[in-house]
């Protein structure tokens, strides 16, 4: 008998989960941010003493350093940070990457492809028109989306999803966890916000939902309408776009899975990793997205619109200052290195 958890605190009356992940994120921001950016020329000009007296006490015990080795030879660190110990597969934790990350390297690749359509399709005025629309206004030639990824982290599961299934903790094979492992009001808990991983008896189901957690958080933080996160196709309707929560989309994909799983096995839009089903997408193309998704498929994501149920649960951006928090930062940060010198 799967383990259901009921009669806790609800939302709002105490901090959602992804209250605390941010808390812990944006400290590793300001404490790391330029640490990531740093190169040393040896593993020994690394003081690891000193760089963890820059973030606060009560995180120190829970951070470390990985050493990476770039292609001249120099070496540079990121920090993790631990959320959870598995006695069977290891330590999860996010490891704060910001510019240093992939995903700032394919939203620049990404630009300067367009910049090249864009001159290759388009002329004199109309081209003019749209190159400038890429740019902030009296900027001095800064990109609206060169800062996008300013707060990317990864997340490591330990060896649980490769052990598993065969690799990493894709959205598949996390969905594929917990259909084994969990039931479906529990992922709603912590799609909710609902902090419980701390009250599940059952290891593999806590690592799930612990994955689950992690996961809907990086959705909130690097998906959305604002400077520092990317468009996504969940939100191309722009009319509604303040009416789903970032999260909703993988929470869509989790209902239509244990709603009807042979339909969630049969959907037709997915990014693959090692030739293996891996990322959800809504399909690409004018005619593709979101709004555009089959009946069959939309049904299971259209509950969660704010317009309907679920009213009271609320956006990470949209809980008292974190927003405020995280645009504080955007505000006083350097624009990802790689668009230094991209001009159009």
């Amino acid at each position: 008998m799967k383990n259901y958890i009921k009669n806790i605190l609800r939302v709002g009356d105490e901090k959602m989960i992804y209250q605390k992940y941010a808390e812990v994120l944006l400290r590793l921001h300001e404490s790391y941010h330029q640490l990531v950016l740093m190169k040393f020329n040896n593993v020994e000009d690394f003081n690891t003493d000193y760089w963890l007296t820059q973030i606060d006490e009560q995180f120190r015990d829970k951070i470390l350093f990985t050493r990476y080795q770039a292609l001249d030879n120099t070496y540079y660190f990121k920090p993790q940070f631990k959320f959870y110990d598995s006695k069977k597969y290891g330590v999860f934790f996010i490891e704060y990457r910001s510019y240093t990350g992939k995903i700032s390297k394919n939203i620049f690749n990404n630009t300067v492809k367009y910049i090249s359509y864009l001159k290759r399709t388009f002329y004199d005025e109309k081209l003019e028109e749209k190159l400038s629309k890429l740019v902030k206004p009296n900027s001095n030639n800064q990109f609206w989306n060169a800062k996008q990824s300013l707060f990317d982290f990864y997340v490591s599961t330990g060896n649980r999803y490769f052990n598993s299934y065969g690799g990493d903790a894709t959205h598949y094979n996390l969905i594929l966890d917990l259909l084994e492992h969990s039931n479906y009001i529990n992922c709603l808990r912590i799609w909710r916000g609902d902090d419980i991983i701390g009250l599940i008896e059952d290891d593999d189901e806590r690592e799930a939902l612990t994955t689950l957690s992690l996961l809907m958080f990086e959705q909130e933080v690097n998906y959305g309408r604002y400077e520092f996160q990317q468009n996504t196709n969940f939100f191309k309707d722009e009319s509604k776009k303040k009416y789903y929560r970032s999260r909703d989309m993988l929470m869509g994909f989790i209902n239509m899975a244990f709603s009807d799983t042979k339909l969630f096995n049969d959907y037709p839009h997915w990014e693959k990793a090692n030739n293996q089903k891996a990322y959800p997408h809504f399909g690409k193309g004018e005619k593709l997205g979101f709004k555009n998704l089959n009946d069959s498929y939309l049904v299971y994501f259209t509950e969660f619109n704010k317009e309907k149920k679920y009213k009271d649960v609320k956006s990470l951006m949209e809980v008292n200052n974190y927003l405020f928090e995280f645009r504080s930062f955007v505000r006083n940060s350097g624009q990802n290195p790689h668009f230094n010198g991209l001009t159009l």
